[in-house]
């Protein structure tokens, strides 16, 4: 149903998901365009890479619940879905920080 941890937190995670893909993209036609320093490049890959790792955080999280409907399995993927969450936020953050939108 709608109100189980999965579904919510998919689709908590879902809204930084489409933000992070746009944000990628956008990102791709920056560096692309020439207009990234390396360190930058190096800033964002990093950034992608903890997002990456809380990703399947939450994955793992969801898993185990699925496998073993626990409260403790359920906690565990209310804070995985918060840190992708706010990971997600941090790298759409970086790349507009860099690109100079507001």
């Amino acid at each position: 149903g709608g109100n189980n941890p999965v579904s919510i937190a998919y689709k908590t995670v879902g809204v930084a998901v489409r933000s992070v893909d746009a944000a990628m993209r956008s990102w791709a036609e920056w560096v692309q365009g020439g207009h990234a320093t390396q360190k930058q490049v190096d800033t964002v890959k990093k950034a992608y890479g903890v997002y990456y790792d809380t990703q399947t955080t939450l994955k793992t999280a969801v898993d185990s619940y699925a496998a073993d409907p626990t409260a403790a399995n359920k906690a565990a993927i209310v804070v995985a879905a918060s840190g992708s969450t706010a990971s997600g936020v941090a790298l759409v953050s970086l790349i507009s920080q860099i690109q100079g939108k507001k």
